[in-house]
């Protein structure tokens, strides 16, 4: 015996699963924007240039610094869709694109030996290969991690 499908209930619980969901997509699109803390950009290249100066150490030149530079890039890439599909957390898009960053100023500051690249930043006068040190956050990295610090 074949049941019949009463196409009333059905057509209401269409109707009401639509006007439920027009009214989430509306509250949504009326979300205020979130604006970020121009401090905690600051914050993540302060982390990011840390980053880079333990890895600089660690990994010392020659090193794949351009083809480093890439992988990061695609590691963002790849946590921030998954962050945008429930399967990662905003923390660990922060983490890649700290990862990245750290790479661009290895990229900046030592270049890459290996493909040839010299250092982009401008080099110190007396040409020896120490990092220049008189940034603030660079001379407090160096500290750190050479433990000058209290």
């Amino acid at each position: 015996m074949s049941k019949m499908i009463n196409q009333d209930a059905v057509l209401k619980i269409i109707l009401d699963w639509e006007e439920d969901w027009n009214s989430i997509y509306s509250a949504v699109l009326n979300l205020p924007a979130v604006q970020p803390d121009a401090d905690s950009f600051a914050d993540l290249i302060a982390d990011a240039r840390l980053e880079a100066a333990k890895a600089m150490q660690k990994f010392p030149q020659p090193n794949y610094v351009i083809s480093k530079v890439a992988e990061e890039a695609g590691e963002v890439v790849k946590a921030a869709i998954h962050c945008a599909e429930g399967r990662e957390t905003a923390e660990s898009v922060r983490g890649e694109i700290k990862q990245v960053i750290a790479m661009l100023y290895r990229l900046w500051v030592e270049g890459d030996q290996v493909h040839g690249l010299a250092p982009l930043a401008p080099q110190p006068k007396d040409n020896s290969n120490e990092p220049d040190y008189s940034d603030t956050l660079w001379q407090n990295a160096h500290e750190v991690l050479n433990g000058e610090t209290t």
